[in-house]
C-alpha cells in the first residue's frame, strides 16, 4: 500500500514499548491516542497521523492516515507515533 517496511515487535503492553519509544530504541508505535496524548502535548513523543476515518476530537490537528492517501485498515483509534528523539521520514 505505502511502500513501508516495518518489522513487528511484540511487547507485553504499551508501558515497555513506550520505554523503548521514548528514548529512541524503536522508532514507531501505534497506541490509543488517549494513552498517548500527554507525552505528545508534553514534547516527547511526535504523533504522526489517527487511524480513525475522521480526525479526533482529542487531537483535531492529527489528520488521519486515509488523508495522505493510504487507505485505512483498521477501526481503532490507534495513533502512530515516534519519539521526539527521532527525525520525521
Amino acid at each position: 500500500m505505502a511502500g513501508i517496511e516495518m518489522i513487528h515487535i511484540p511487547y507485553r503492553g504499551a508501558g515497555p514499548a513506550l520505554n523503548d519509544l521514548l528514548p529512541g530504541r524503536v522508532d514507531v508505535m501505534f497506541n490509543n491516542i488517549g494513552a498517548v496524548l500527554p507525552l505528545i502535548r508534553a514534547g516527547k513523543l511526535r504523533a504522526l497521523a489517527v487511524t480513525t476515518a475522521k480526525r479526533t476530537s482529542a487531537a483535531p490537528e492529527l489528520p488521519p492516515i486515509a488523508e495522505s492517501g493510504v487507505s485505512r485498515r483498521s477501526s481503532g483509534k490507534r495513533t502512530p507515533i515516534r519519539s521526539a528523539l527521532s527525525p520525521i521520514l
